[in-house]
């Protein structure tokens, strides 16, 4: 919390003044409505995903989107459960 502190005072008049207003802000904001969609079963793709879709694509099949890695286990296993892990 000291450090907190320290920055701020660190900060011009001006941005200290600024950022008061922005968390006073922030503390009084209203709840955001979202409405559930009309259609649940047709979903937009966001950005990432049309750009995987994208890839796929040019290239059906490709691993351009997995990445390798190793994990070491130590301990007692439940086998059944890590095989569950790994299923979708």
């Amino acid at each position: 919390m000291k450090s907190f502190k320290k920055k701020i005072a660190t900060l011009s008049p001006e941005r200290q003044e600024l950022l008061r207003r922005k968390l006073a802000g922030a503390s009084g904001a209203k709840p955001v409505h979202i409405a559930p969609r009309p259609d649940p079963s047709i979903l937009p793709l966001s950005f990432g995903q049309e750009g995987f879709w994208f890839l796929e694509q040019m290239r059906p099949g490709a691993s351009q989107n997995n990445i390798p890695s190793a994990f070491y286990l130590y301990g007692k296993i439940d086998v059944k459960a890590l095989m569950n892990s790994f299923r979708t």
